[in-house]
Protein backbone atom coordinates (compact mmCIF):
# COMPACT_ATOMS: atom_id res chain seq x y z
CA UNK A 1 0.00 0.00 0.00
CA UNK A 2 0.89 3.13 -0.62
CA UNK A 3 0.80 6.74 1.46
CA UNK A 4 0.81 9.86 -0.09
CA UNK A 5 3.27 12.27 1.66
CA UNK A 6 3.20 16.17 0.96
CA UNK A 7 7.10 16.79 0.84
CA UNK A 8 7.75 13.24 -0.28
CA UNK A 9 4.86 12.07 -3.06
CA UNK A 10 3.55 8.36 -2.70
CA UNK A 11 6.10 6.02 -0.54
CA UNK A 12 5.56 2.76 0.48
CA UNK A 13 4.00 2.67 4.12
CA UNK A 14 6.06 0.20 5.75
CA UNK A 15 8.53 3.34 5.29
CA UNK A 16 6.67 5.45 6.68
CA UNK A 17 6.39 3.08 9.66
CA UNK A 18 9.86 1.96 9.67
CA UNK A 19 11.27 6.03 10.05
CA UNK A 20 8.86 6.85 12.52
CA UNK A 21 9.80 3.71 14.59
CA UNK A 22 13.24 4.80 14.41
CA UNK A 23 12.44 8.58 15.65
CA UNK A 24 10.39 7.22 18.48
CA UNK A 25 13.15 4.24 19.49
CA UNK A 26 15.77 6.70 19.02
CA UNK A 27 14.30 9.61 20.81
CA UNK A 28 13.13 7.59 23.71
CA UNK A 29 16.54 6.20 24.10
CA UNK A 30 18.22 9.27 24.39
CA UNK A 31 15.30 10.61 26.87
CA UNK A 32 15.97 7.16 29.11
CA UNK A 33 19.84 7.73 28.63
CA UNK A 34 19.54 11.84 29.99
CA UNK A 35 17.43 11.17 32.81
CA UNK A 36 19.42 8.27 33.76
CA UNK A 37 22.38 10.40 33.84
CA UNK A 38 20.69 13.00 36.20
CA UNK A 39 20.09 10.70 38.78
CA UNK A 40 23.54 8.97 38.82
CA UNK A 41 24.60 13.18 38.82
CA UNK A 42 22.28 13.85 41.79
CA UNK A 43 23.38 10.53 43.83
CA UNK A 44 26.83 11.11 43.75
CA UNK A 45 26.80 15.27 44.17
CA UNK A 46 24.33 14.23 47.24
CA UNK A 47 26.58 11.97 48.75
CA UNK A 48 30.02 14.00 48.16
CA UNK A 49 28.00 16.62 50.10
CA UNK A 50 26.83 15.25 52.89
CA UNK A 51 30.44 13.94 53.50
CA UNK A 52 31.95 17.51 53.01
CA UNK A 53 29.24 18.37 55.34
CA UNK A 54 30.28 15.36 57.84
CA UNK A 55 33.61 16.32 58.10
CA UNK A 56 34.10 19.66 57.95
CA UNK A 57 30.93 20.90 59.22
CA UNK A 58 27.98 23.71 58.29
CA UNK A 59 29.94 26.96 58.39
CA UNK A 60 33.26 25.31 57.13
CA UNK A 61 35.24 26.20 54.21
CA UNK A 62 34.65 23.37 51.82
CA UNK A 63 37.28 24.58 49.46
CA UNK A 64 40.32 23.94 51.32
CA UNK A 65 40.06 19.95 50.39
CA UNK A 66 41.88 18.37 46.72
CA UNK A 67 39.59 16.40 44.93
CA UNK A 68 41.91 13.40 45.48
CA UNK A 69 40.69 13.39 49.27
CA UNK A 70 37.44 13.53 48.17
CA UNK A 71 37.14 11.00 46.13
CA UNK A 72 39.61 8.61 47.85
CA UNK A 73 37.10 9.24 51.37
CA UNK A 74 33.71 9.09 48.71
CA UNK A 75 34.78 6.39 46.72
CA UNK A 76 34.49 8.17 43.21
CA UNK A 77 36.62 8.20 40.52
CA UNK A 78 38.89 12.11 41.05
CA UNK A 79 37.80 13.08 37.55
CA UNK A 80 34.00 12.68 38.36
CA UNK A 81 33.93 14.24 41.71
CA UNK A 82 35.88 17.40 40.09
CA UNK A 83 33.01 17.78 37.54
CA UNK A 84 29.95 17.39 39.79
CA UNK A 85 32.00 19.84 42.43
CA UNK A 86 32.31 22.23 39.34
CA UNK A 87 28.34 21.94 38.30
CA UNK A 88 27.15 21.61 42.20
CA UNK A 89 25.19 24.59 43.02
CA UNK A 90 26.31 24.58 46.91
Amino acid sequence: MLAYVPFLGWISAEVVIAFSTLALVGGGGWVAKHYYSKYFDKRDMEKIYNWLLANTGPKADHYDLTSMAIASSVGLPIDRVRVLCTIHHR
